[in-house]
């Protein structure tokens, strides 16, 4: 196996990687980025100055972008036969698991 860097920068890294008969690019982030945005989505969700009362326009979840490529994944491989990519993607944000990546709302 061997790994190529295509891309760097202070938010996430490309990877071009070559194993056996495969080729695959990676996407990483730094936990650091990931915690800034979770800090960011708490920061938005307590700070009732920056509610919206119409809901268009209004930010419902920031997801790191790993996470929700890793979310893709899971989705195109266990449900795409039955749920849309939008459906799946409110699904997994109205989860409990996920709530801290929502922004002042309790339901998508």
């Amino acid at each position: 196996m061997s790994r190529h860097v295509l891309g760097r920068s202070e938010y996430s890294e490309s990877s071009l990687v070559f194993e056996d008969d495969f080729v695959y690019t990676v996407e990483t982030q730094p936990g650091p980025v990931i915690g800034a945005i979770i800090d960011h989505c708490k920061r938005i969700a307590n700070d009732r100055s920056s509610i919206v009362t119409k809901a268009m326009g209004r930010p419902a979840a920031t997801v790191p972008r790993v996470t929700r490529e890793e979310w893709r994944k899971e989705w195109k491989k266990r449900h795409s036969d039955r749920l849309k990519w939008p459906e799946y993607l409110v699904m997994k944000l109205n989860s409990s698991d996920h709530k801290y990546l929502r922004t002042g709302v309790r339901r998508l």
